[in-house]
């Protein structure tokens, strides 16, 4: 009886490889790169936002780029890092650039 449970679970074994599938993960939407927003300021500059689950890739006008991380916000998402600011609520934001004054800004 024991020789025949280990034949069978080697013949298991065996058949249960030949059903491997080529499993390779694959990008959820929400993994996926998202198009840019461009979002024009009510101090002249222009933003260029790529917003990626916990994070926010900003390139400004002058070509700097900084990568924010997302914040606990009470309304609409906010994301920051090393002197910058970007909250957003839908259409709007408000952002702020490093020792300057906030800004209101609207997607484009």
């Amino acid at each position: 009886m024991r020789r025949f449970a280990k034949g069978l679970v080697a013949l298991a074994a065996v058949a249960g490889s030949g059903c491997a599938a080529d499993v390779r993960p694959s990008l959820s939407p929400s993994a996926e790169l998202a198009d840019p927003v461009r979002y024009a300021c009510n101090d002249g500059s222009f933003l260029s936002v790529r917003f990626q689950g916990d994070a926010a890739d900003v390139t400004m006008v002058d070509g700097e780029k900084a990568r924010l991380s997302r914040l606990r916000a009470t309304s609409g998402v906010r994301y920051a890092a090393d002197g910058y600011d970007l909250w957003s609520q839908g259409d709007t934001a408000t952002w702020t650039a490093k020792g300057s004054p906030a800004t209101a800004c609207l997607a484009t």
